[in-house]
């Protein structure tokens, strides 16, 4: 009798057994589910949010919160994006404020090229001479220049000068000397020799010259 009632009692354990492995197996498989969508969602979140950004979208933030290194990965993101954003506004600022220097720099050069002559003499019955002139900087300014212009009648005043230095201090040092020099030789080539226009000329661009600049001048009439 004790036999048979130990042999029921397994039996009925095999069936109980045999009914409820298959609900463990399929617990088990849903919490294996769950557990994997938890893991992968965040994975997936940052690949989505990654391709985003790849694709021109710096605005787009990385929303995942997961206390792990996958939050630490997202957040290095975006902050590298952060950085990468100001960096290309740095670039920006910079090519605008290089596009407006290359702007005051080609007025620039337009204006030192209208301070010098460009109708040139020709010979004819009228005219007894005829010459012509180019200047080429070395950079988009400079200070070389060259003048010509008649005295009087019967004499022609020829310059061929070059300033010290390049750029926008020499153009502007060019404008005063070539200035300073034909004023004095026109007003007072009359009552005073060349050597003494050019002497005075001489000190007038020496004064409040801080900058110590100074021009070579070959004056010839």
């Amino acid at each position: 009798a004790f036999a048979s009632a130990m042999d029921a009692f397994f039996r009925d354990r095999l069936w109980e057994m045999a009914l409820l492995l298959p609900v463990i197996l399929a617990i088990l498989a849903l919490l294996s589910r769950m557990e994997a969508k938890r893991f992968s969602r965040p994975v997936l979140a940052l690949t989505d949010g990654v391709k985003t950004i790849a694709e021109g979208n710096l605005d787009h933030r990385l929303e995942i919160q997961t206390g792990d290194e996958i939050e630490a990965f997202s957040d290095s993101v975006n902050r590298m994006m952060a950085d990468l954003k100001e960096y290309m506004a740095a670039v920006s600022a910079a090519a605008a404020e290089k596009q407006s220097i290359a702007t005051e720099l080609s007025l620039a050069q337009e204006i030192q090229e209208g301070l010098l002559p460009r109708v040139f003499p020709q010979a004819s019955d009228s005219n007894r001479f005829e010459l012509f002139a180019t200047m080429e900087a070395a950079k988009i300014v400079g200070g070389d220049f060259y003048d010509f212009y008649l005295l009087d009648e019967q004499h022609l005043a020829v310059t061929i000068a070059d300033v010290s230095d390049k750029g926008i201090p020499a153009a502007l040092f060019m404008m005063c000397s070539k200035t300073i020099l034909k004023n004095i030789a026109l007003t007072g080539v009359g009552a005073m020799g060349y050597d003494a226009v050019m002497n005075l000329a001489n000190r007038q661009l020496c004064e409040d010259n801080d900058e110590m600049m100074f021009v070579t001048v070959f004056f010839g009439v």
